[in-house]
């Protein structure tokens, strides 16, 4: 198993709250998909690592990477079927998240601002039911585009993409939403986005199943 002792589960051989984030959050997802075809014994044995995992999550922080911190939240929110979670650390984890928030909308990384990671704790925050946060992200998206219709995208973490789909998912919160997306769809059809989207196969794949949950 690739889960270490303590719960977590590693990234470039190092114990990684973000790894354990994001894979629990995928492997209870997929065993709550396929449940009725799934063996008890296999159940059982991934309910334990899952339990360790949560554990690990709830006890620990993503020390300013508030993407992260979004992603054990949705780890915990989507593990609850399989484990016992206590609520009220549950929210806490909530608070830390929406704490992170500036009045722009936009969520801190690294202790800046980040349009690519806002992007993805935007899109967590949508699949959480929690779509009214990321009202005022959405909306300041359009404060980075150019009279020419360049778009710069590379802030505190010069990550080079962004993710769209979760303007499809409030489209009924902000009336501009598809306006916004198309024009960064139009910037990357012509070359002049600097945040990498859709000519990127690894982006198409993550796509096609959020796209499902918007």
């Amino acid at each position: 198993s690739l889960q270490n002792l303590n719960g977590s589960f590693p990234e470039l051989n190092q114990e990684s709250f973000s790894a354990t984030a994001f894979s629990t959050n995928a492997i209870s997802q997929a065993l709550f998909l396929v449940k009725e075809k799934t063996n008890s014994d296999l159940i059982e044995k991934t309910r334990k690592a899952v339990q360790k995992a949560t554990n690990y999550l709830l006890i620990n922080d993503a020390k300013g990477r508030t993407n992260q911190d979004a992603a054990g939240l949705q780890a915990l929110e989507n593990s609850k079927w399989l484990v016992k979670i206590d609520e009220k650390e549950i929210l806490k984890k909530k608070e830390l998240v929406l704490k992170n928030k500036t009045k722009s909308g936009f969520f801190k990384e690294d202790f800046g601002v980040d349009l690519g990671y806002s992007s993805l704790t935007a899109s967590i925050l949508c699949s959480l039911d929690l779509k009214k946060e990321t009202k005022e992200f959405a909306e300041s998206l359009k404060y980075f585009v150019f009279p020419d219709g360049v778009i710069t995208a590379n802030l505190s973490r010069t990550n080079g993409w962004i993710i769209l789909h979760f303007l499809e998912a409030i489209k009924n919160l902000v009336p501009e939403a598809e306006e916004i997306a198309n024009l960064y769809i139009n910037a990357d059809r012509k070359g002049l986005l600097s945040a990498r989207h859709f000519l990127d196969f690894r982006h198409t794949v993550t796509d096609s199943y959020r796209l499902c949950f918007a």
